[in-house]
């Protein structure tokens, strides 16, 4: 699973954007005649993960053929969450970037489901994971239930014009995240008074998990996908854009 780390904030409070934390994973030697799912990877560093994947094989040199010759379009509009209402511009902060080659930069994504489980406060990879079982973006929380609704203060969704953005396919979370050096100032903003909702109005299945199951998630083969299937989600208990990992047929 995908995991999430800290956001740092600007001065003025406002998270400086999104970033992806990928979890250490041992050294993976491949061939480019191996045999990999299309379910694969951390966007970040490119190690494989073995997956099961209803739809098929590749090989590895067909795969990252694939992946660096095909460019999504862009978008019109890319999505950016934050703490803070009322932000007029959003400027590149030298404390925010990648690498140290690419420079600062402004982070968003053309996925309002991803954006939306960075409205969560202190969100960190020690109890909050993010992932994508095939196109279900998934958040597990390891955090009492009542708890975290009972703190849950919601945040603010900007929506950015595209013009200055682009994403590199081998860097970050490939086409979910998107870029710019340039200062950008928002189109729009939506307040959401809760994360939880927000998430799982923008089609995020959610989970509440206790710390045993949490680190055996983490620690699974297959992401916890096993784990997950046996759980109930936040949204079957809301009915809301339920959709189960089962039906994926991963088992």
């Amino acid at each position: 699973m995908f995991r999430i780390g800290k956001e740092p904030l600007s001065k003025s409070g406002a998270r400086k954007g999104m970033w992806v934390q990928v979890p250490p994973l041992p050294p993976a030697v491949l061939k480019s005649s191996d045999k990999i799912p299309l379910f694969c990877a951390t966007f970040q560093n490119r190690k494989v993960v073995k997956c099961k994947n209803p739809e098929g094989i590749r090989t590895m040199e067909n795969f990252e053929k694939q992946n660096n010759q095909e460019k999504k379009e862009k978008p019109e509009v890319l999505y950016h969450a934050s703490r803070t209402s009322g932000i007029k511009e959003f400027v590149p902060n030298r404390g925010n970037y990648r690498d140290e080659d690419e420079g600062a930069v402004i982070f968003s994504t053309p996925n309002k489901a991803l954006a939306s489980a960075f409205l969560v406060e202190g969100h960190g990879d020690h109890w909050m994971q993010i992932g994508f079982y095939g196109d279900i973006p998934v958040v597990v929380i390891n955090a009492d239930r009542e708890e975290f609704i009972k703190n849950d203060k919601g945040g603010v969704m900007y929506a950015f014009p595209s013009t200055t953005f682009d994403y590199n396919p081998n860097k970050g979370m490939g086409d979910k995240e998107w870029t710019s050096r340039e200062s950008v100032k928002p189109l729009s903003e939506v307040q959401y008074p809760s994360a939880l909702n927000a998430m799982m109005e923008n089609g995020v299945q959610v989970y509440f998990v206790d710390k045993k199951n949490f680190n055996e998630i983490n620690n699974s083969d297959n992401h916890g996908y096993n784990i997950l299937i046996g759980l109930t989600s936040e949204n079957e208990k809301n009915n809301t854009n339920v959709r189960p990992l089962k039906d994926l047929g991963w088992e």
